[in-house]
Formats: C-alpha cells, sequence, structure tokens
C-alpha cells in the first residue's frame, strides 16, 4: 500500500511579522522558513499549533534554527494544541536565520490535517531577567562575542571560595562545557583559566534542565577588595544554545 501526502505552506508578510501556514509535519522533509535582517536586530518566534482531529498521540517537534555555520536545536512537546513564543534571538546586521520544523515522534514519519503557523516578527527590544549577581541569555543562546563579567566586592578577610553557577535548559546538547576565565584579582593580578566542565554521565542525553558548577582552586579570596571574572565560551560554533543563565556565589 502507498501512502501519499501533500504539503501545503503558505508565507505572508505583514508589518514587522513573517508567516509561514502549514498543514503536514514530517520527521524528514523540514517546514521551513527563511528570515534575513538589514540591522541589528531582536526577533521572536512564535508557534501555533491546532489538529483539525484528536491525536493518537502527543506530538514531539524539534525545530531548528541555522544562522550561518550554526545549528541549534529546541524540542517541544505538545498534546497538539500549542500557541506561544518558542525563542528570542539577537541577530546582527545581514545575518540570516532558517526556521525548520521536524516531527520528532518515534514510529511516524508524518502527520497531516493541522492548522499550524509560524511566525517570526522583529522587535526593538526583549524582556530579559536581571537578577544581581546573575546573567541571562536572550533565548538561552550564548554568543560568542558575550563575555559576562562579574564585580565581586568583598569586604573581610575570610577565606572564600568562588562557585559560578551555569543554568542550562533541557536543549543543551553536549556532554560537556568549555569556558575559559579571565580573573582579576586584587592580590594575585590576572588570572587566566579554562575549564572542562562536566554536564552529562549518562549514556543518552536526557530531556532536562540542570545547574552545573564550576569552581577556581587557584584563585584566592582570602582578602578585601574588588575581583573582576569576565568568562567566554570555549566552543567551536559562535553560539551555544540552552544556556539560560550565569550567576556566582561565594563560600
Amino acid at each position: 500500500m502507498r501512502v501519499l501526502f501533500i504539503f501545503l505552506c503558505a508565507i505572508s508578510l505583514t508589518g514587522n511579522t513573517l508567516a509561514l501556514e502549514f498543514s503536514t509535519l514530517s520527521k524528514y522533509k523540514p517546514t521551513q522558513i527563511s528570515y534575513t535582517t538589514a540591522n541589528k536586530t531582536y526577533v521572536s518566534f512564535a508557534l501555533k499549533i491546532s489538529p483539525d482531529k484528536p491525536l493518537k498521540s502527543d506530538l514531539f517537534i524539534r525545530v531548528q534554527y541555522e544562522i550561518g555555520s550554526d545549528t541549534l536545536n529546541d524540542y517541544i512537546y505538545t498534546d497538539g494544541e500549542y500557541d506561544g513564543i518558542i525563542k528570542e534571538l539577537f541577530l546582527d546586521a545581514g545575518e540570516s536565520v532558517t526556521v525548520s520544523l521536524f516531527l520528532n515522534n518515534s514510529g511516524m514519519d508524518f502527520i497531516n490535517d493541522l492548522n499550524g503557523s509560524i511566525d517570526i516578527e522583529k522587535k526593538e527590544d526583549t524582556d530579559v531577567s536581571s537578577d544581581e549577581g546573575a546573567f541571562h541569555f536572550v533565548g538561552s543562546v550564548w554568543k560568542l562575542d558575550e563575555s559576562p563579567i562579574f564585580r565581586i566586592s568583598k569586604t573581610d578577610s575570610e577565606q572564600k571560595s568562588l562557585v559560578l553557577k551555569f543554568s542550562l535548559t533541557e536543549n543543551y546538547e553536549f556532554d560537556v562545557l568549555f569556558i575559559r576565565a579571565k580573573i582579576i584579582s586584587p592580590m594575585q593580578g590576572i588570572l587566566m583559566l579554562n575549564k572542562t566542565v562536566e554536564v552529562n554521565n549518562e549514556a543518552f542525553l536526557p530531556y532536562k534542565g540542570k545547574t552545573v558548577e564550576v569552581t577556581f582552586p587557584d584563585l584566592h579570596m582570602d582578602k578585601p577588595g574588588s575581583y573582576y571574572v569576565q568568562l567566554t565560551h570555549e566552543h567551536h560554533s559562535r553560539r551555544v544554545n540552552g544556556i539560560q543563565s550565569i550567576s556566582w556565589e561565594l563560600r
């Protein structure tokens, strides 16, 4: 028996919003839309899905974002009804992003009879949580040219240890995290430290968020003063997906 399915997609542009409507999702053929910006800007991505008839199982969708040589993957679970912002990104002038939707259910090659759309909207600004002692990344994406800097003021002579805490989402795809820290100490001067942080030691990557900690035994913090910590990631790609925030603590 041969099964025939047809991809029906329609792209529309309204104001600052580019929209793609679709009725089918496939495991192998992407439902795809591209956007190019002339200026530096924030871009948000909204997904809407409503099935024409009840589904036999929940949907597991992989959303792939291609920006230059970087490929980012997010995963979405839904019972079929979905309506919300799925990602926000910052794009430099002239950059393009291609968004591809794939069905990721085991044992299913495609699904029809969907009322779906993905909207790409240009934004002047974005809301990023700001907590004292923490740096939050737009869209949980750490760009290579983003270098969070922490100023840590110490007023006593008690020995303390610096602990950095990396909050990772379920979409972080690596077993390790590579970082480089430039630390300016009132006692030791400038320290350049590379760290390889183990994130996962299981056979498969678990689909769950977690927080990993990094300590710096070479840093002595037994004197009062201001300590500065600047961080960059040391991955091969310009963007690392799934890093929500970095915070610090003295223990």
